[in-house]
């Protein structure tokens, strides 16, 4: 009984069940038919049009980018997709069983000579790719291969560590007797989801078009170096520096400390410019503006240990002032200018030489300090990174 159950039950299950045809076999069938169609009077050495200009859509997706400053060398690695038509590869669809697209070798295709031409190591000839490429009903042709492009890239790092560069990517296409293929790309960047972080941020792109040289198409890259934290370390200093300087001049010119504050100076600049070594790119032609801020006020800060000396000797002397010396001092202390005197120390000897001196130490100093902050205003704005 129960045997005579489960029979009916597995019966019925079997008589409710769909048939599934599998047409598979059917679609490979025709497929290989239609390749061989394809093949059949199909030459890969004879371009699609012959006597006339052959166009090549290209485009670029950008997976990652990097920028080698030390051996100027730039480097983009994408996927480059490949589109054209060609009239030998169309077929009626309807003889197919409805295929609307196949996937051709393409090493069975004729394919355009793209290559780039600013490539490093680059030689004449174009080198072949090898991938699958799609090929439509109509025609149309689309190959997509995994491509690395690098070029010579000058590097300018005078703004260093806020630099920008700019590099070139150029690109061309084979020119043989009977076609000219013409590589062109849309006026658009493609840049994957997927873009690995590098130490350049790309912040524009600009490409140019040109029908009269082998370069046929030029992409401009800009990359700004992504060291902001990098820069605030290396940029405060010269301002903690170049006040340090400037506080010398607050001293008095006869106290021990004056020197010893400009010695102290010039060995923070000593120092600083040791570390700055270090880091800092040693393969440019053009040195860092940085570089130079620092070396200007390194020469500033040992003029201020010379000036300290002189200044020193000079406001202990006690003899007679000599009379163009006199003349000029005693005209600034009796006319408007004595109001920029500062600051002023006076003499704590009662003879009027000494005096004299002091008035003239101080006018000599007062001096100093102001061509010192127009140094130091030059110099800031000519190498200060922005």
């Amino acid at each position: 009984m129960i045997r005579t159950v489960y029979i009916s039950s597995l019966l019925v299950v079997l008589c409710r069940c769909e048939c599934v045809i599998d047409h598979s076999s059917d679609e490979n069938n025709w497929e290989q038919k239609l390749q061989k169609d394809l093949k059949a009077n199909y030459d890969i050495s004879q371009p699609p049009f012959v006597n006339r200009t052959f166009e090549v859509m290209s485009f670029i997706v950008i997976d990652s980018y990097a920028l080698d400053s030390g051996n100027d060398r730039f480097e983009v690695t994408g996927s480059l997709i490949l589109n054209w038509m060609d009239d030998r590869l169309r077929w009626n669809r309807s003889e197919y069983a409805g295929i609307a697209d196949t996937v051709m070798r393409s090493a069975i295709l004729w394919l355009p000579g793209f290559r780039q031409v600013n490539a490093v190591g680059a030689g004449d000839d174009d080198v072949p790719f090898y991938t699958l490429c799609r090929v439509s009903s109509s025609g149309k042709v689309e190959c997509k291969l995994k491509s690395v492009f690098t070029s010579r890239c000058r590097v300018d790092l005078r703004n260093w560590p806020l630099d920008v560069q700019q590099c070139d990517l150029e690109f061309g296409a084979w020119k043989g007797d009977k076609v000219l293929v013409r590589v062109k790309f849309p006026n658009q960047l493609y840049i994957s989801e997927v873009t690995l972080e590098t130490h350049w941020r790309l912040t524009d792109w600009e490409m140019k078009h040109s029908n009269e040289s082998e370069v046929q198409t030029v992409w401009t890259y800009t990359l700004e170096r992504q060291t902001r934290t990098l820069a605030a370390i290396l940029v405060l200093p010269a301002v903690v520096l170049s006040l340090l300087s400037a506080s010398c001049f607050l001293v008095d010119v006869k106290r021990t400390i004056r020197l010893l504050l400009c010695c102290f100076s010039h060995g923070c600049h000593y120092r600083f410019l040791s570390q700055l070594q270090q880091c800092i790119p040693k393969h440019a032609e053009d040195p860092p503006a940085l570089l130079l801020l620092y070396r200007g006020s390194l020469v500033v800060s040992v003029l201020l240990i010379m000036l300290s000396i002189v200044l020193r000797w000079t406001a202990t002397k006690d003899t007679v002032v000599p009379q163009p010396l006199s003349t000029m001092n005693k005209a600034v202390m009796c006319s408007r200018w004595k109001m920029l005197i500062w600051p002023q120390w006076h003499s704590s000897s009662e003879s009027t030489c000494n005096k004299e001196w002091t008035h003239l130490a101080n006018t000599m100093n007062s001096i100093a300090l102001g061509v010192t902050f127009v140094v130091y205003a030059i110099l800031f704005i000519l190498f200060l990174p922005r």
